[in-house]
């Protein structure tokens, strides 16, 4: 949150931008055809340079031995 000891350094344009997600996330969580997922995970502020294999690369260098990689897709696409 703004004037948090959390958000010091952080630039207006990109506490606005943070404000903008959460808006959208409390927006799409309305939606009964949403829901927060156990198992699918969402990254934002990607590179625009990166591409599906450079993501997969990454999470499979940090995921746990269990752990499944079944889908890599990137959208490089405005809120």
């Amino acid at each position: 949150m703004a004037g948090s000891r959390a958000a010091a350094g952080v630039s207006v344009a990109d506490m606005e931008k943070r404000l903008q997600l959460e808006q959208w996330k409390s927006q799409m969580l309305r939606n009964l055809n949403m829901f927060v997922s156990w198992f699918r995970l969402v990254v934002h502020n990607l590179p625009p340079s990166w591409n599906d294999s450079k993501l997969r690369h990454l999470f499979l260098q940090h995921a746990g031995p269990k752990a499944v990689i079944k889908e890599v897709s990137i959208c490089h696409c405005n809120m």
